[in-house]
C-alpha cells in the first residue's frame, strides 16, 4: 500500500529551505511601512498649523468687520495649536475625547464670561452705589439720532451709571432729533425709568432745527451739531441759577460703555482736570482721530501706537492718563465751571442760525479770524477753518488760560465703542490674560515696526487755528480768574 492513500493530509512533497525563506520575506514585504513622503514631517505640521490658523481667522475677521493680527494669534492659540496637539499626540481614544471636551467647556466658559461682562443685564444687574460721593454731582448730557442698535445697551448702562453716581447727584439731558427708527419710543420708555429711580432730567425730542446731514454744508454740518450740543446743555444754566452746583458734566456719544469706567474717568486725577476723554474705537482702531492733538498739537491715527510721541506711547501701554491739547472720543468730562455764568463771566447763549455759513467749499479762509473769547463756554463753528465744535471748545480753553495749558487728559484705561463687535474686540479681546504675548511681541513690537507707514490724520487747520498752549507750556493754577467757581 502506497503512503499517500493512507496519509491524505500528508504533504505532497518536502519544503525545500528556500520556501521558507521566500515566505518569510513575502510576509516581511506585506508588513513594511509606506514609502517616507517627499514632504518632510516638520513641514506638513507648519502647513496643517497654517491652513487652520487661516480658515478658523477668517470667520472672526468676518464677525469683527476688520483684519487684526489679534485674530490671527487667537486662531492660532485656541484653534490650530490645540487641533494640532490632538493629533499628534500618542493618546488613547478616551482621553483625547476626555481632553476635548474640557477644553471646549473651557471656550464655552471664556465665551459665557465675555458675554456677560459685556451685555446689557449684566450691566443692570451689578451693584448700584459704588460710586457715589457727596462732593460730586454731575450733570450728564447726550445728543441722539437713529440710535435704535446701541439704545438697549446705552439705556441700562446709562440707568446704572445714574445709580453709581448716586440719583441725587446726577442730572440726565438727552435731545433727540430727527430720528427715523425706534429711538424716539425707546427714549420715551427712559423718561418713565429715570422719574421711577427718581433722577431729574430733560429729555427733548424735536425736529424744529433743520437737520444737516453728512455730505451736506460741511461749516453747515458743524453750526447744526453745535446747536444741538449747546441745547443739549441748557439745563445747566438754569439749575446752576437755582443754587444746584454740579462739579463736573460728562458727554456720551451713543457709544457702548462700562458705567464704573466713566465713574473712573471722573476720577481721572482726583477730578482736577479740566477735561478728560476716555478713548473710542471703530473697528480698523483709533476712531476720534480728527479731533484729538497730542500736547505738541500733533494728529493721531489710528493704528496703534496712535500717538507719535514716546511719552504718550508708554502711557498708553501702562494704561496712564496723559496731557493732550484736544480730545472729544465718545466719552469726555468737564469741569462744571467752564459752562456756568457767574458774576465774573458775560452770558453767551449762540441762537439757532437760520442761514448756513458760507465757508463750505474750502478748508481754510484766511482773511477772517477766531471770534473773542466769551465764558461760560459754548459750542461753536470756525470762520477761518473747517474744524470739529469738540475741538474748538478745547482750543477755547487753552485760549482763556494762555500762555499756560488747560488740563486736558486722555485716560487709556476708559474705552468706549460704536458697535458691540468692536466694543468686544478693545475692551476685552485685547485685554485678555491669553493675549499677552500678542501684545508685546506683535502689538508692541514687530507689528508696530511694520506700520510705521500708517500715516497720521492730515492736519489742514493746524497753523490757522491760533492760541494752543507750547508743547512745553506749564500747566494753569486751579481756580482759574475767568472761571465761575463753585458756590
Amino acid at each position: 500500500m502506497k503512503l499517500d492513500s493512507l496519509s491524505p493530509c500528508l504533504p505532497k512533497h518536502r519544503p525545500r529551505p528556500d520556501d521558507y525563506f521566500l515566505l518569510h520575506t513575502s510576509t516581511r514585504t506585506r508588513h513594511a511601512d509606506p514609502p517616507a513622503s517627499p514632504i518632510p514631517a516638520a513641514a506638513r505640521l507648519f502647513a496643517s498649523t497654517a491652513v487652520l490658523t487661516l480658515l478658523a481667522a477668517i470667520p472672526l475677521c468676518v464677525f469683527f468687520h476688520t483684519l487684526s493680527s489679534l485674530f490671527i494669534y487667537l486662531s492660532l492659540v485656541l484653534f490650530a495649536l490645540p487641533v494640532v496637539s490632538f493629533w499628534i499626540v500618542s493618546w488613547h481614544r478616551g482621553r483625547r475625547i476626555a481632553v476635548a471636551c474640557v477644553y471646549m467647556l473651557f471656550l464655552l466658559w471664556t465665551w459665557r464670561q465675555m458675554q456677560e461682562d459685556l451685555s446689557a443685564t449684566s450691566v443692570v444687574s451689578s451693584s448700584g452705589s459704588s460710586g457715589a460721593r457727596t462732593d460730586r454731582k454731575v450733570f450728564i448730557a447726550s445728543n441722539l439720532h437713529n440710535n435704535q442698535h446701541v439704545l438697549p445697551y446705552y439705556l441700562a448702562a446709562l440707568q446704572q451709571l445714574v445709580q453709581q453716581l448716586g440719583v441725587y447727584s446726577t442730572y440726565v439731558s438727552i435731545y433727540e432729533s430727527h430720528s427715523t427708527d425706534r429711538t424716539k419710543p425707546m427714549l420715551t420708555a427712559l423718561d418713565h425709568d429715570l422719574s421711577n429711580l427718581g433722577v431729574q432730567h430733560r429729555i427733548r425730542m424735536d425736529d424744529a432745527q433743520t437737520k444737516v446731514g453728512l455730505g451736506q454744508h460741511r461749516n453747515g454740518r458743524i453750526e447744526f451739531l453745535a446747536y444741538v450740543r449747546n441745547v443739549a446743555l441748557e439745563p445747566l444754566q438754569q439749575l446752576w441759577d437755582q443754587g444746584q452746583r454740579f462739579t463736573h458734566v460728562l458727554w456720551i456719544n451713543d457709544v457702548f460703555f462700562k458705567p464704573h469706567d466713566l465713574v473712573a474717568l471722573l476720577e481721572t486725577d482726583g477730578g482736577r482736570y479740566d477735561q478728560v476723554c476716555a478713548m473710542d474705537f471703530i473697528g480698523n482702531g483709533f476712531y476720534d482721530v480728527w479731533v484729538t492733538r497730542d500736547r505738541r498739537g500733533r494728529t493721531a491715527r489710528r493704528a496703534w501706537p496712535y500717538f507719535a510721541a514716546k511719552q504718550e506711547q508708554q502711557a498708553l501701554r501702562k494704561g496712564e492718563p496723559f496731557l493732550v491739547n484736544s480730545c472729544w472720543n465718545g466719552a469726555t468730562a468737564f469741569d462744571a465751571r467752564w459752562f456756568v455764568r457767574s458774576n465774573t463771566t458775560s452770558p453767551q447763549h449762540p441762537a439757532p442760525r437760520d442761514t448756513l455759513s458760507t465757508n463750505d467749499t474750502q478748508d481754510v479762509n484766511a482773511n477772517t479770524r477766531e471770534p473773542a473769547l466769551h465764558l461760560p463756554l459754548r459750542f461753536r463753528t470756525s470762520p477761518r477753518c473747517f474744524s470739529s465744535e469738540c475741538q474748538l471748545l478745547s482750543l477755547d480753553m487753552h485760549r482763556a488760560v494762555s500762555p499756560r495749558r488747560p488740563r486736558i487728559w486722555i485716560n487709556p484705561r476708559v474705552a468706549v465703542a460704536y458697535e458691540r463687535r468692536t466694543f468686544w474686540q478693545y475692551t476685552w479681546l485685547e485685554r485678555w490674560w491669553v493675549t499677552a504675548p500678542w501684545r508685546s511681541v506683535w502689538r508692541d513690537g514687530i507689528g508696530m515696526w511694520m506700520t510705521q507707514w500708517y500715516a497720521f490724520w492730515p492736519d489742514l487747520c493746524g497753523k490757522w487755528l491760533e492760541g494752543w498752549a507750547a508743547g512745553d507750556a506749564p500747566l494753569a493754577a486751579k481756580p482759574y480768574a475767568l472761571s465761575p467757581r463753585v458756590g
